[in-house]
């Protein structure tokens, strides 16, 4: 698949005619567009042709909006294992691409779609990227889930020059102590222009180089997404590389697309789909009907992430839905011994001397976290992090603190915060 080849340009240049539009003209553009997925389902995807919950689609007498939260939500163990029923006849087997999920629950999910689509998905990461001023033809480093070069590789090079598309891919499987000297090394000899990357494996790049005293270039502009930005990472990417890191969110079923624009609001774009929150005060799990994937289309589908929509206006001018926070996995909960759920645990340890950590949980209320320390930890340090995380989750709750090298990295080569075997 060609990123930029085939419809992608004239998929750009749609999307940028639609940068000075209006909040009506978008809920125009959304409306059309739904009319066009309803009528897509009933006549060419099967599940939604044999399921009576969605004979409400060929309604006439309400606005396709309404019509939308008439439908119930699309969950994951719906989909699962039947996905090809999710698939429209319209698209030719032969045009058609299967991806999965990273499956960060354990149970990748199957995703059809095909290099329309894709180029689709691409247009509107680059009109993000050319957005925040990045240079699309610069020197672009890449550290993610690819499995480049063997996992038992003990030297260099841990990376792969795609000299066609001036990209130097890295491995973000490989990174450590034994190793940052060779990645700040070459990050130094590329000189890239920008870096797109997992935060967790930039992060703790900075980290480690920070830890040996290893410099590290200035890069113009960093972007990071697949995984949700903590401040702390942030903070520690920007200081390390003396650069502004802007970050994007999205998912390999091409659900939704937010994105931070030049004041570092997230913005979720109206024209690539329909972003709901499920749950009180616009706080709660991420529905999501998009305009992208037209290979198997879903309606009001949960993701699994959480977040918060925001109602106030941003001075950069942009329409849609503000995101105030993205939580992050709904199942990235710690269940306490008195049987609370307990979310979003990595503020508890911010400001404490560490690289990185994880919290993994096989039993209600015990709990093992793990970290890679940082200069400057110390046996005090140990017990500070065990008052602060008894205040957070009772002090029932069995922790267990192990000081380790390294994190293991999961599927796509992402870390999770918590890993849970039993929720």
């Amino acid at each position: 698949m060609t990123r930029r080849g085939g419809r992608y340009k004239e998929f750009r240049s749609e999307i940028e005619s639609r940068v000075n539009w209006s909040s009506s003209d978008f809920s125009e553009y959304q409306d059309e567009q739904l009319r066009r997925l309803f009528s897509e389902c009933l006549e060419s995807v099967p599940y939604y042709q044999n399921c009576q919950s969605y004979r409400v689609l060929g309604s006439r007498s309400e606005s396709p909006s309404e019509i939308l939260l008439q439908l119930p939500i699309l969950e994951k163990s719906v989909i699962r294992g039947r996905e090809e029923q999710f698939v429209s006849a319209r698209v030719p087997r032969k045009n058609r691409l299967r991806i999965s999920t990273t499956g960060t629950t354990g149970t990748p999910l199957t995703v059809w779609t095909s290099e329309t689509d894709r180029q689709r998905n691409f247009a509107f990461f680059d009109s993000f990227l050319g957005g925040v001023g990045v240079n699309l033809q610069g020197r672009r480093v890449v550290i993610g889930g690819r499995l480049l070069v063997p996992e038992d590789a003990s030297s260099p090079p841990y990376w792969v020059r795609d000299v066609w598309k001036n990209t130097l891919l890295m491995s973000a499987y490989h990174i450590s102590e034994a190793t940052i000297s060779s990645y700040a090394q070459k990050l130094r000899m590329y000189r890239p222009d920008y870096i797109e990357a997992y935060p967790s494996a930039l992060s703790l790049i900075a980290a480690m180089a920070n830890k040996k005293n290893l410099p590290l270039p200035t890069v113009p502009h960093i972007v990071t997404s697949s995984e949700t930005l903590s401040s702390s990472q942030r903070s520690a990417i920007e200081s390390a590389f003396n650069a502004q890191v802007f970050d994007q969110y999205g998912t390999a079923e091409m659900s939704v697309f937010v994105a931070e624009c030049p004041h570092r609001r997230y913005h979720a774009r109206s024209d690539f789909g329909v972003l709901e929150v499920d749950g009180a005060q616009q706080v709660g799990d991420f529905v999501c009907t998009s305009f992208v994937n037209q290979t198997m289309p879903l309606l009001r589908y949960r993701i699994g992430d959480a977040g918060k929509i925001g109602v106030a206006e941003c001075v950069c001018g942009q329409p849609g839905p503000i995101v105030e926070a993205i939580l992050g996995r709904v199942d990235d909960v710690i269940i306490a011994a008195d049987g609370r759920r307990i979310g979003r645990m990595s503020p508890v340890l911010k400001g404490f001397p560490i690289i990185e950590s994880q919290f993994r949980q096989d039993e209600v209320g015990k709990v093992r976290l793990l970290v890679v320390p940082a200069p400057g930890y110390s046996t005090a340090t140990t017990s500070e992090i065990l008052a602060a995380i008894n205040r957070r989750l009772g002090s029932n709750t069995e922790v267990d603190l192990q000081l380790v090298e390294r994190i293991e990295r999961g599927a796509g080569g992402k870390v999770k915060s918590v890993v849970s075997t039993i929720l």
